[in-house]
């Protein structure tokens, strides 16, 4: 198998709506059950690799889009 044919493994990231994000699922299950930021996590997947500072602005996007969603659904208006 060539490199170009390797996948590249994805670790999962666990955020909530104010951006804070982790890697430890335990922690992220444990932050929900003590409601630590008013909300339950999302889970989004990037190369194990990945330097966070790109998880940061990949995010902070995921959420923009997420709200625009949101928006959108309840007012039934295009943005």
């Amino acid at each position: 198998m060539t490199a170009e044919n390797t996948p590249n493994p994805l670790k999962p990231v666990y955020y909530w709506l104010d951006g804070y994000w982790i890697t430890d699922k335990e922690e992220a299950d444990l932050m929900d059950e003590i409601n630590a930021f008013g909300s339950t996590h999302g889970t989004a997947f990037f190369p194990a690799d990945a330097d966070p500072a790109f998880i940061d602005g990949e995010i902070a996007a995921l959420l923009i889009n997420q709200n625009l969603l949101t928006i959108q659904q309840q007012t039934g208006v295009a943005t």
